[in-house]
């Protein structure tokens, strides 16, 4: 494939020390050839900058930028400014991906000619190193696309994930319409930015085959019980909730499902 599109990948970081390494690892590793990898530290305490500073001597790939403990929104709002590729997606960092993760997420983008692609995930439990993962050739994967309405009631209807690691946006989109997390969300922030995406994406596509696999860890905001940074979470909610309400009613008891739903998962 000639004049491959520039992909940029946006990874937050903060007392990643342990487990930055297997993320940058299975990020050099990738088979597609025109990628950066943008690295911010939210103020580490611990070796993350100094490990991440010494990457970049050896892979012009890597970029590394520190904030003063902002939150990991605002840390990708940072990766969004400096982002210079065709097309964005993000990583948290203590996860890994499959070398082919980039390769088919932008095949399927330019194939297909898609705004927003969504790849499958696996939920890792054990503490395998990015060593340990043996990777086979991706050949045989179920393909799904959807207009915009379609793709804003799976959305709601949580059948798209709402995390945003998952997934490959076209970076105009974002670019013309201003599209940022919300710096005051600092639990399920992806699910307000993806909202936003998806009013401006055209077409949507979801493929079934497993590229991006997610970390359980302990101490992890998301595995750590009911708290006060939790209840931000409710900030998106409402927003997309009244958006959904004047803009786009014929989804709206979508969003209200949408809401009741990650209620009672937060609540229980």
């Amino acid at each position: 494939m000639k004049n491959l599109p520039l992909v940029s990948v946006i990874i937050p970081c903060f007392n990643a020390q342990n487990y930055i390494k297997n993320c940058v690892n299975s990020l050099k590793n990738q088979t597609y050839g025109n990628a950066q990898f943008i690295f911010v530290d939210d103020f580490s305490t611990d070796n993350t900058f100094n490990i991440l500073t010494e990457f970049t001597s050896s892979d012009d790939r890597i970029k590394v930028y520190k904030t003063n403990k902002k939150g990991v929104s605002s840390a990708r709002n940072l990766g969004i400014d400096n982002a210079c590729g065709d097309f964005i997606t993000f990583m948290d960092c203590d996860d890994v991906v499959s070398p082919f993760h980039l390769e088919l997420l932008i095949k399927k983008a330019l194939e297909n000619n898609a705004d927003v692609v969504v790849s499958n995930y696996k939920r890792v439990y054990n503490k395998k190193n990015y060593e340990d993962y043996k990777f086979k050739k991706i050949k045989r994967y179920k393909v799904k696309t959807f207009d915009k309405i379609s793709a804003i009631k799976e959305f709601l209807a949580q059948r798209l994930e709402f995390c945003v690691w998952n997934k490959l946006y076209r970076k105009d989109i974002i670019d013309k319409n201003n599209i940022r997390f919300d710096e005051k969300c600092t639990y399920n922030e992806d699910s307000l930015f993806n909202y936003k995406v998806l009013n401006f994406a055209s077409k949507t596509l979801m493929f079934s085959a497993v590229t991006y696999y997610y970390v359980q860890r302990k101490g992890s905001l998301v595995n750590r019980p009911f708290s006060e940074a939790k209840l931000t979470c409710f900030l998106s909610l409402n927003n997309i909730v009244n958006d959904a309400y004047k803009s786009l009613p014929n989804v709206i008891h979508y969003a209200h499902l949408m809401r009741l739903t990650l209620c009672c998962e937060m609540l229980f």
